[in-house]
């Protein structure tokens, strides 16, 4: 058996990471656009989008977590007031759950454990279908 990997930005994504219903940037003959995976093929390096195009993994591209993406996964702004010692500090997030997207290190963390690799749509949610046993409801 062949083993595929393919660099989407810059991180690693093998075949076995992508999912039904993930959510990548696509490029279909020089335009690029969001799409949705709709199937991958047994033995095939090329997923099938929810427009009935044919995407090679090569011409994919995860979407980058940012405050628009999370809220449109159904996660709420929250902001902290937190005294360092020497004056106040405002701490931006985003919840959803036990989930926290802290907005100034762009870093995920669940139960308080941080996510570090967790930057991308496709891995959001890959990991909380993981942790929660059911699909990320995302509106895009």
């Amino acid at each position: 058996m062949k083993h595929c990997t393919v660099y989407l930005y810059d991180i690693m994504v093998s075949p076995d990471e992508l999912r039904k219903g993930n959510y990548f940037s696509g490029n279909f003959r020089d335009r690029w656009s969001v799409i949705k995976i709709r199937a991958m093929p047994l033995y095939s390096y090329d997923v099938e989008a929810a427009d009935g195009k044919e995407y090679s993994l090569a011409n994919l591209e995860g979407i980058p977590l940012s405050p628009e993406i999370l809220q449109k996964c159904g996660f709420k702004f929250d902001a902290d007031e937190l005294f360092d010692g020497e004056r106040e500090v405002v701490v931006e997030k985003y919840i959803l759950g036990y989930f926290e997207w802290y907005q100034k290190s762009k870093e995920l963390f669940y139960r308080e454990v941080n996510l570090p690799h967790i930057k991308y749509l496709h891995q959001l949610q890959n990991i909380y279908f993981d942790l929660i046993g059911e699909e990320l409801n995302v509106q895009l």
